[in-house]
């Protein structure tokens, strides 16, 4: 099966680009389950057709998995089927991924990324002079992929780009707004400057600029984690000479409005959110309580069941008298549903994937790819999305002969500009 070599890049460009947009949450296909069922069978059944040994340890794991969700029917008296195969389809869809397109999924997605952060960014300019033109120029797949209605109106997606009615003067870019995308971005920096080594190249500056596009609070102090990361890969005498530029470019940056008066915001509001939020009458499905109140309210609810957590039982955790309150803290959900020990194999997994770069690529400070995923994690749910179960379990997934094969290029891979 595709054993011509350019063919079998085709394949893995495509696994790993739609996995990408199954994880964007901007299109109806990313978030109906039909869909993610079918995305993920396609390399569940690659890897069972070349007869891919699946690794032990997910097979343990995947028991380990059942074990938890009965404990939790036990324990609750009923269990949310639907949202813990949800779940799981999107471990086995990554792993299967992983397996399939080796070491090289992080390179492919980098580089998918930078190819759509520099298609964004024409794009996002058009927007900003005529964001009704672009809306609709946008929109051409509608009738054959349903847009994510919005609060009256609805996203304009084009697979490769979305238009946010409620953020028409920031970049989205192919996310479903412009914090996740620029969450992605920031990834995708990160990947970048250790597959080349650290250089200033054109990657570096498209996804640098479509992550200023994004006037993403969260995408900012990723920026700033980004640029320690490559200070901390760079010569003495050239972090004597950024190193003020760096400190003062944070200080006017926290100083802008949106980042200021949206933290002061967030933090002295919190209180009064959770408050409004338990006493909301309105007829709406549910009520952001914000990522400080989301905070609190998963920590409180975290004290009653620390070990495992709620699971995908929502219902039993707090919520309003009159209206669902919806979390909008993708660390505090994470470690509400898990538990404890949720978090522990968070941090496990993460640093082991990150860690797993060390045996190909020379780059000091890989532990701040695990804080830049935990920090933007506070800002949107893309920790269970299908891309970064995937960089979870990577370590795992991994072949060490592809490891070795793949060393082999590495010289190659440094001199592609």
């Amino acid at each position: 099966m595709f054993k011509n070599p350019k063919y079998e890049y085709y394949l893995h460009f495509a696994l790993c680009f739609w996995i990408l947009h199954m994880s964007s949450g901007a299109s109806v296909l990313s978030l109906w389950d039909a869909s993610l069922a079918i995305s993920a069978m396609i390399p569940v059944l690659i890897v069972y057709l070349r007869r891919i040994p699946l690794d032990r340890a997910f097979v343990y794991f995947t028991l380990i998995y059942a074990g938890i969700s009965l404990i939790y029917m036990t324990k609750f008296g009923w269990l949310n089927f639907t949202a813990t195969m949800r779940i799981f389809l999107k471990i086995l869809y990554a792993y299967c991924t992983i397996k399939i397109v080796g070491v090289a999924f992080l390179h492919f997605f980098a580089e998918i990324v930078y190819k759509l952060a520099l298609i964004s960014i024409p794009l996002y300019l058009i927007q900003l002079v005529a964001p009704e033109t672009m809306m609709a120029l946008n929109g051409f797949l509608e009738p054959i992929i349903p847009q994510v209605p919005k609060g009256g109106y609805d996203y304009a997606n084009s697979i490769i780009f979305t238009v946010n009615p409620w953020g028409l003067d920031r970049n989205s870019g192919f996310m479903w707004e412009p914090g996740a995308f620029a969450s992605m971005t920031n990834v995708a920096l990160f990947f970048t400057m250790v597959f080349y080594g650290f250089r200033i190249n054109k990657r570096f500056i498209v996804l640098f600029l479509a992550t200023i596009s994004c006037f993403s609070t969260t995408g900012f102090l990723l920026l700033f984690i980004n640029m320690i990361f490559l200070m901390v890969n760079t010569k003495p005498k050239w972090v004597l000479i950024f190193s003020p530029l760096l400190i003062t470019g944070m200080v006017l940056v926290s100083q802008m409005e949106f980042i200021a008066g949206k933290l002061s915001d967030r933090v002295n509001n919190s209180d009064h959110a959770i408050e409004s939020a338990e006493n909301y009458e309105g007829e709406g499905e549910g009520i952001s309580v914000g990522r400080i109140g989301s905070l609190i309210l998963d920590w409180n609810d975290l004290l009653y069941e620390p070990l495992f957590g709620y699971g995908l039982q929502e219902t039993e955790r707090t919520q309003g008298k009159y209206s669902q309150l919806v979390r909008a803290n993708g660390f505090s959900d994470y470690m509400v549903k898990f538990g404890m020990i949720g978090v522990f194999f968070l941090f496990y997994n993460f640093s082991r994937s990150f860690r797993l770069l060390k045996s190909i690529y020379k780059a000091r400070g890989l532990f701040l790819g695990v804080l830049l995923i935990i920090t933007l994690s506070f800002s949107n749910p893309l920790l269970v999305s299908p891309v970064f179960w995937g960089f979870q379990f990577l370590w795992l997934a991994i072949d060490k002969k592809d490891m070795q094969k793949f060393a082999l290029h590495y010289d190659k891979q440094m001199n592609i500009a």
